[in-house]
């Protein structure tokens, strides 16, 4: 017992000193070259694992060949020797998500296991943009196991917008979650102007930045009024109501405004007998939300 803790303190101590070196001098894209060169002599599965862990940080470089063989060594340990398959898939997801591009580095080298999976991976998420802007990771405590965490960036976010993860309640400023795909929801007065989905990884604290996101789709949300018309009670006594629905499809933008006043006929003769009521006698925007 005493041996194997000694070793685990020694090789913790090993991926300490690699990743601190990169604030010391040392290139990022150099700590993972000898990261991988490290797991290249490594059998046991634990530490294939947590070194791969440590590889796929971002803050060691932008995707490339080097990062997508941590990321399949990764979900290699995972689900062959450890058997964890919900484990392998959430990383691939969020390897996937970051980077759709990760089957092109597919070589003989993988195992038919991890590549079926990642198949299915990028084919389920062939529709969903990639992840480049709104989240950044926290990695300081990049683990196999344990919980990860939402970090809300609320820097230069209005007080009124609120961000739901739609499983687990309101996101204030951190929300600890256990390791798993989660829904997002980002929303303003009551209307909800963004749904996205992001993965909690364990140990790795995921921080949304949405400032810009929020204010672009508030903008296309609630456009600015139309050149030569007025909203007014249009002789109805009524108020005016703005509509929210999907535009045509390909189409984003599109505004109609109709103006309406006195009073409508609700009824026909078979419901009613033709009654009248009044018109909300103001204007109607239609508008898409994204």
């Amino acid at each position: 017992m005493q041996s194997r803790r000694s070793g685990l303190l020694m090789r913790s101590a090993v991926l300490l000193s690699l990743l601190v070196s990169v604030s010391s001098g040392a290139g990022a894209q150099t700590v993972r070259q000898r990261l991988m060169d490290r797991l290249l002599v490594t059998a046991e599965p634990t530490e294939v694992a947590e070194i791969a862990i440590a590889a796929a940080n971002l803050a060691l470089g932008a995707p490339d060949s080097l990062w997508a063989e941590a990321v399949i060594q990764l979900a290699q340990a995972l689900l062959i020797d450890r058997e964890d398959q919900e484990a392998a898939e959430l990383w691939l997801r969020w390897a996937t998500r970051y980077h759709p591009q990760l089957t092109e580095y597919d070589n003989a080298g993988w195992e038919a296991e991890a590549r079926s999976m990642l198949s299915r991976v990028a084919q389920e998420l062939g529709s969903a943009e990639a992840d480049t802007s709104i989240s950044t990771w926290d990695w300081s405590g990049a683990k196999l196991e344990g919980d990860g965490a939402f970090r809300l960036n609320r820097a230069a976010l209005r007080d009124d917008v609120e961000v739901q993860v739609v499983q687990a309640g309101q996101l204030f400023d951190q929300l600890s979650l256990e390791p798993g795909t989660y829904d997002v929801q980002v929303v303003v007065d009551g209307e909800v102007l963004m749904v996205f989905q992001r993965e909690v990884l364990p140990g790795v604290a995921t921080v949304l930045n949405i400032t810009e996101p929020v204010l672009a789709a508030a903008d296309q949300a609630r456009p600015a009024p139309i050149e030569g018309m007025e909203i007014g009670d249009g002789g109805g006594g009524g108020f005016p109501i703005a509509v929210a629905v999907a535009g045509a499809v390909g189409v984003l933008g599109a505004i109609a405004a109709l103006l309406f006043g006195g009073s409508t006929d609700n009824g026909g003769g078979t419901n009613g007998g033709g009654t009248q009521s009044p018109t909300t006698g103001g204007i109607i925007i239609i508008y898409p939300i994204p």
